[in-house]
């Protein structure tokens, strides 16, 4: 069981996210927790770990909250899509105060 917990205020933002979701592509279901809250993620950080994300079958926790995903529309598109996959196991996903709006 593998957790990545990268959160409170690392502001890694998407170049960040782009590196670390290139590592995440060969986990698979390993991975069960996930927490990137807070690091300055936006559309391309989003839609580059929802990419990621396709293969970690095992992902239980997925924790965005406090990023800005404002104008992350796709990015928010592709997450949707993503979440409605049969093999998505996911129990808790939080989106809080990422400034989702009628958009997303």
């Amino acid at each position: 069981q593998l957790c990545l917990y990268l959160h409170s205020s690392n502001y890694i933002g998407n170049e960040g996210v782009d590196v670390l979701s290139n590592g995440l592509r060969g986990i698979g279901s390993s991975l069960k927790t996930l927490r990137l809250n807070n690091n300055s993620v936006g559309n391309e950080g989003l839609l580059a770990v929802v990419e990621a994300l396709a293969n970690c079958t095992g992902l239980e926790t997925l924790d965005l909250s406090r990023n800005e995903f404002s104008l992350a529309a796709a990015g928010l598109a592709s997450l949707s899509d993503w979440l409605r996959r049969d093999e998505v196991n996911l129990k808790y996903l939080n989106l809080s105060s990422c400034r989702i709006n009628d958009e997303g």
